[in-house]
């Protein structure tokens, strides 16, 4: 069975969260950046995804005052703590 690359199954899951994804801004690279993009807003929500040797750290910050860094995750598991923060843009988009 094939398996989508990491960063494809980042989209898709991007796009099954946000049915306005003109304010959303994701870059694949050599680190995946999930951007929420608001005028009124200098640093708004953001959420990066780095490749550690064989592991992965995703980078989640909520526009605010809330940081969060989780470390070590095995491939499998990033979309897994990418969902929980990815609900948390959601809220924001909502109530923005």
């Amino acid at each position: 069975m094939y398996e989508f690359p990491l960063s494809k199954r980042i989209e898709n899951q991007v796009k099954s969260y946000f049915n306005n994804l003109e304010k959303i801004n994701l870059t694949i690279d050599e680190n995946i950046r999930i951007l929420v993009i608001d005028d009124n807003n200098v640093d708004p929500p953001s959420i990066e995804i780095k490749q550690m040797n064989a592991n992965y750290e995703l980078h989640f910050w909520d526009g605010y005052s809330q940081a969060e860094v989780v470390e070590d995750l095995k491939e499998k598991e990033v979309t897994k703590s990418l969902r929980r923060f990815l609900k948390k843009i959601n809220k924001y988009l909502d109530v923005s």
